[in-house]
């Protein structure tokens, strides 16, 4: 599925230089947000961001609530 949204020009040029691309960055918040919020499990999360392995990182693995 393919989510829009609309900005000022100028706003995204400014997130761009900070946060590079913004349909990237979109996507992982929100995927981030439905994970903290146990709407998704860490095997969605890694579906939704093209991840196939589990990822090193420990704060990942602990589960919902835990730092993403």
């Amino acid at each position: 599925m393919d989510v829009a949204f609309t900005m000022p020009d100028g706003v995204a040029e400014r997130l761009e230089q900070r946060w590079g691309d913004l349909s990237k960055r979109a996507l992982e918040s929100i995927v981030a947000d439905a994970y903290r919020e146990e709407v998704l499990t860490l095997g969605e999360v890694r579906e939704a961001l093209g991840h196939s392995h589990p990822p090193g990182n420990r704060a990942v693995s602990e589960g919902p609530g835990g730092s993403f």
